[in-house]
């Protein structure tokens, strides 16, 4: 069930804020790099100077989702940007 439903029918958790993701670590470099395989892309990553500021990491900590909601991961990133990727018309 998506934590949206599942924060829904959760009377317990009204007006609280949570991680929605699949819990795990993922660089700009791996987000871009599977992006570019799941399109078919033959576009170059371009690495430039890591700027003051800069997203190194991104990590959603579902933690709470997960203790409060029951909410369990259902895709890898690979699945879950494939079928919103399929979703947008972008990839058949």
């Amino acid at each position: 069930m998506s934590a949206i439903l599942l924060a829904l029918e959760n009377d317990n958790v009204n007006g609280e804020i949570f991680n929605i993701g699949f819990g795990k670590k993922t660089t700009i470099q791996e987000l871009a790099q599977t992006i570019l395989t799941l399109t078919g892309s033959d576009l170059e990553i371009l690495n430039l100077a890591i700027r003051q500021g800069d997203i190194l990491h991104s990590y959603a900590n579902i933690s709470k989702a997960m203790k409060h909601l029951g909410y369990k991961p259902k895709f890898t990133l690979k699945e879950g940007l494939e079928a919103l990727l399929i979703e947008n018309c972008l990839l058949k």
